[in-house]
């Protein structure tokens, strides 16, 4: 019995010797480029308004002192329109590591059907953050 319970402990040990040797515990990688990325949120009082409605919109973001944060834009697609800036903001250094928020109005545009808000997050690193609200634009005669 002990010799049997040694015979089958070797070639478990051998094995898991083998199996380790012929394949990588972990395949190898390159990283290519990174990607701003904090806490951050965008929200919308009314994401279904009726045509020249005002819409508060309500950016809030943490200023990471370990990537500090160059710019933010809020941009706007009108249907299938370019994207426009709406709004910049150039973050202040006295607001690293701590959360900010910042509010301001937008008027639901006539005739559209769809608007796409996104807030473009962007710092030192090659990729922004993109954070994304849809408005579904309700006709003022329905």
């Amino acid at each position: 019995m002990k010799t049997k319970f040694i015979n089958v402990m070797t070639f478990a040990m051998a094995m898991l010797f083998v199996a380790c040797e012929e394949n990588e515990v972990m395949p190898g990688y390159q990283q290519k480029r990174t990607a701003t990325h904090t806490a951050a949120s965008l929200t919308v009082s009314d994401d279904e308004p009726t045509e020249r409605d005002i819409v508060t919109i309500l950016m809030t973001y943490v200023h990471l002192s370990s990537d500090p944060l160059t710019q933010i834009q809020l941009k706007a697609k009108v249907d299938a329109a370019d994207y426009v800036v709406v709004h910049t903001i150039t973050p202040s250094a006295a607001d690293l590591d701590r959360e900010v928020s910042t509010t301001f109005n937008y008027e639901a545009p006539m005739g559209a059907a769809t608007v796409v808000l996104d807030m473009v997050l962007s710092s030192g690193k090659e990729y922004p953050q993109i954070l994304r609200v849809t408005l579904d634009i309700h006709d003022g005669g329905s």
